[in-house]
């Protein structure tokens, strides 16, 4: 999430602030035992200062917070591994629409958090899924029905 150019001249955070340890451990607490859990908490987590940026992380190639003094929320999120059918790995849409959601829920209460005054009048949200490889897309109810039908063409074909 990001802010309107014209409004990035006005930080929400000073540097004091997001230096402060007190800010850190609170996003911390809420990523992993908050209403909206954005880490995994049987896994580590760090917290560093970026130029200027606070970033939170599990691991590298796992989930991160990183938010500056002007408000701009990045998230990375991690999507479980993708199902497996027939020709290639599948992506269920609702394990995705769950992820966004969490992502969107986290950030709206960062944003409350530090703007209870509501300064920020103007959001941008974008998101991507990145991935290596062709992955296909699916309703979970989609994917269950194959995985059925892939397990009665399995069992045939063994008795064949």
């Amino acid at each position: 999430m990001a802010r309107s150019p014209a409004a990035r001249f006005s930080p929400i955070l000073r540097p004091i602030e997001i230096e402060n340890p007190v800010l850190s451990e609170t996003l911390h607490k809420e990523a992993i035992f908050g209403q909206t859990r954005i880490f995994d908490s049987t896994k580590g987590s760090t917290r560093r200062l970026e130029r200027g940026t606070l970033v939170l992380m599990q691991d590298p190639q796992e989930s991160r917070l990183a938010l500056d003094e002007q408000g701009t929320i990045a998230l990375r999120l991690v999507l479980p591994r993708p199902a497996e059918s027939f020709a290639m790995p599948v992506l269920i849409e609702e394990t995705v629409h769950r992820q966004l959601l969490a992502a969107i829920q986290y950030a709206a209460w960062l944003l409350d958090h530090i703007d209870a005054t509501q300064r920020l009048t103007h959001i941008a949200i974008a998101a991507r899924i990145a991935a290596g490889g062709v992955m296909g897309w699916r309703p979970s109810l989609a994917h269950d029905v194959a995985a059925v039908d892939r397990d009665r063409l399995a069992g045939n074909v063994a008795r064949g």
